[in-house]
Parts: C-alpha cells; sequence; structure tokens
C-alpha cells in the first residue's frame, strides 16, 4: 500500500492522473493515503470539479477524510461551483476530528459560494 499511495501521488504531481487512477484501481485495499493522494494530484492540476468528485467517491465507499484530505481540497473549493459545496460540508460532517484546516477549507467553500452558505446555515 505504501509503494502505490507513493506512485499516485508521483503521477499526481507529474500530471498522470490517468496512470494514478490505474494504480488506485489495481490496489486490493485503499486507506486515506490512497485518497488523499488522488485529491492532491486532480487540485494540483487544476482539475477542481474532478478533486471533489473523488472526495464524493471517497463518502460513498464510507472513507472518512483526514486533515491532510481536506487540506488538499483547499485549491479546489475555492475555484468550483455552489453545487459541490454541500459535499464539502458532508465530508466536514464525517470527518472524525474537525481540525482548523478542515473548518478553514468549509469557510472557504462558503464564502467563496456566498449562496451556498444561506442554504446550510
Amino acid at each position: 500500500m505504501f509503494t502505490s499511495n507513493g506512485l499516485i501521488a508521483m503521477y499526481g504531481n507529474c500530471s498522470g492522473l490517468l496512470e494514478a487512477w490505474q494504480i488506485l484501481d489495481e490496489m486490493p485495499n485503499r486507506d486515506v493515503v490512497s485518497w488523499k493522494s488522488m485529491v492532491a494530484g486532480h487540485a494540483q492540476n487544476a482539475r477542481f470539479d474532478d478533486a471533489l468528485k473523488v472526495c464524493k467517491e471517497m463518502k460513498v465507499l464510507e472513507q472518512k477524510p483526514d486533515a491532510d484530505t481536506m487540506a488538499s481540497l483547499m485549491p479546489a473549493v475555492t475555484n468550483t461551483s455552489s453545487d459541490i459545496v454541500s459535499n464539502v460540508k458532508g465530508l466536514f460532517m464525517k470527518s472524525d476530528k474537525k481540525s482548523l484546516m478542515s473548518w478553514n477549507v468549509r469557510l472557504a467553500a462558503f464564502m467563496k459560494n456566498s449562496n451556498a452558505w444561506r442554504r446550510s446555515c
């Protein structure tokens, strides 16, 4: 798992998102690092909506995000549409530990998409 996670991160850093997905798909077991690496790779390559879709898939598979996953989302939530904000809120609510970074990500998503703030309060 350690090697696969490293490969996912490397491919994401080098704009090789298809290769990163191939590694993830071939992994018999995945952990939060696997998913965080996919989120980070998409966010680093300005594929912001895709980064949030990875988080949505993570949520469907009942993999809880950690503070690092939330930190990886920071570029994504400031460049997305308001319909994705509910996914950020769901990830936040599902997190076991609410860190300063996860609060910052949630606030950044709401501030960028002011209409979503009013609907979720």
